[in-house]
């Protein structure tokens, strides 16, 4: 094909922005399951994993003993382990059972009898697994047993448990594990940009919502999973006037991570932060008109900030950790901020904490403001009316020391305070990473991913977490990172029955799973 001649027109650069991946990756994507059903999917498979666990020798478990008697055992171990269950988190129970699956496996193709558990065996599987399995797998093994044993009632575990050459190469292969990097804070241009983003009605409406949320994370310093969970917001503004951004706002979140115990499982806990800023404007008044705007659909079955579905409307199934990262980091690069690359979503609740520890805040206050406690604080936070009140006026000093300039907390420690160099800072701070981003900063893990959907297969009887007619008739993708599992549309193998384009995010599959979890509903209508 002849080219035309002349000079060739100028190549203009289109910032990559939330909007445009929305519309791109999301926008043909309409989930129909609202929250709680997609979190009921995860759990009935993590189910029937530990259903083919326990039947593996029931009277190794609690639960097994008790249905041993069963007419019908494969149902009655199924709602045992319900109700065992209860009040555990479905990825809590995939991650505990994914070990165990492998060491059945492992042990089956050696021809071993894997239950009752014996400490030899378990020691012979983690020496064949040290250089083929990431160095947190033997970890994550002693894990599952001490979860066997304490929560199942698995007493056979206890001397693997006790078992010191055991504990020590779990802990040996631990320690070549990448020296992990915590996900910095935001800066406070950083925030300043966000904030203005929102109240910017000649901005994108999905960016602005995008960045609502993550200040939302910022001043409630919440975790991603916890500020997904956030119902009930309202304004707390004082009865006489003393300023358009004097006052709070605060909501209720249920899936929080620190809920530990029964009573604080059924407790909502109370999340509150200034309505002013470090850019002094209305975001979050604008935010909230904005979400009534697009109507965003609100109660505990919807996140609170949901993907976009494909004719326009909203899912009932928020963008995961990794996918919020990613539009955290595509908002502020795209609006000057190349350094934004470092960020998660954890960066959020990091941020203002931060700001307190080089300030130099009472440790109290921070641990009550990151909704911690330690074991002296109990008393206190069973009978205080209102304990974060102190602790958020501590907040709420340092967002007006960084608006007027006498505290720089994105300098170097000596400069800090500006205008009293003699003042002593603050320790640096330090903060253990969300569970739901912990992901984000492992070893590549894909091969023990993989080894664990093998053992699955092997283990578990053939089930599927949607029905599809004629399953042997397709061919089987796996997203490499999400392990998503989608299926081919066309003969040319390169798109998705979901619209999406077949790329090197994706492995095309051997032959169909017998165990088919986390499979991707738009490419199984």
């Amino acid at each position: 094909m002849a080219r035309a001649s002349g000079p060739m027109p100028p190549v203009m650069s289109v910032p990559v922005t939330v909007a445009s991946v929305v519309k791109l990756a999301l926008g043909r994507v309409r989930l129909q399951d609202s929250w709680s059903e997609h979190l009921d999917k995860k759990l009935r498979a993590a189910i029937q994993k530990w259903v083919s666990i326990v039947l593996e020798d029931p009277l190794t478990f609690d639960v097994g003993r008790r249905c041993a008697a069963a007419s019908c055992q494969d149902s009655a171990v199924s709602q045992g382990l319900l109700h065992t269950f209860s009040g555990k988190a479905a990825g809590t129970l995939h991650n505990r059972a994914g070990p165990l699956l492998r060491f059945l496996a492992w042990a089956k193709k050696r021809r071993l009898q894997p239950l009752p558990l014996r400490e030899k065996d378990v020691y012979e599987f983690l020496l064949d697994l040290e250089d083929s399995s990431a160095p947190s797998f033997g970890k994550a093994l002693m894990s599952s047993l001490a979860f066997c044993k304490f929560v199942l009632g698995a007493e056979s575990f206890s001397d693997s448990l006790c078992s010191g050459r055991l504990t020590g190469l779990a802990r040996a292969s631990f320690l070549k594990k990448r020296k992990r990097r915590q996900k910095p804070p935001l800066t406070v241009a950083m925030v300043k940009r966000l904030e203005r983003l929102v109240v910017d009605e000649s901005d994108n409406d999905v960016d602005r919502l995008c960045a609502g949320f993550f200040l939302l994370c910022i001043y409630l310093r919440a975790r991603y999973s916890d500020g997904q969970a956030l119902m009930n917001l309202v304004l707390d503004e004082p009865d006489s006037f003393m300023g358009p951004l004097a006052g709070y706002f605060q909501g209720e979140t249920s899936r929080t991570k620190t809920s530990f115990s029964l009573e604080r499982k059924t407790a909502l806990l109370p999340m509150v932060g200034p309505l002013c800023g470090v850019a002094s404007v209305p975001w979050f008044r604008t935010w909230m008109s904005l979400r009534e705007d697009l109507a965003i659909p609100e109660g505990e079955d919807f996140p609170l900030l949901p993907s976009r579905g494909q004719e326009g409307g909203w899912s009932g199934v928020p963008p995961t950790a990794t996918v919020a990262a990613g539009w955290l980091r595509g908002i502020l690069s795209a609006r000057g901020f190349p350094e934004a690359s470092k960020l998660g979503t954890h960066s959020c609740k990091a941020t203002t904490l931060s700001w307190m520890s080089k300030y130099g805040v009472d440790a109290l206050h921070r641990r009550i403001l990151g909704y911690h406690k330690a074991p002296q604080d109990e008393m206190m936070h069973i009978y205080g009316r209102d304990n974060v009140a102190p602790a958020l006026r501590s907040l709420e000093y340092v967002l007006a020391d960084i608006r007027i300039g006498k505290f720089l907390p994105d300098t170097t420690r000596s400069g800090y305070f500006p205008t009293d160099p003699e003042r002593e800072p603050g320790p640096e701070f330090n903060d253990e990473p969300s569970a739901s981003e912990a992901s984000l900063d492992e070893e590549d893990n894909v091969q023990d991913l993989r080894a664990e959907e093998a053992a699955a297969d092997e283990i578990i009887p053939p089930w599927a977490e949607l029905s599809v007619g004629d399953p042997d008739a397709h061919v089987y993708i796996r997203h490499i990172t999400s392990r998503k599992l989608h299926r081919l549309a066309d003969e040319g193998r390169n798109r998705l029955r979901c619209g999406k384009r077949c790329s090197k995010k994706f492995e095309r599959l051997a032959e169909r799973p017998r165990f088919m979890a986390d499979m991707y509903q738009n490419c199984f209508k």
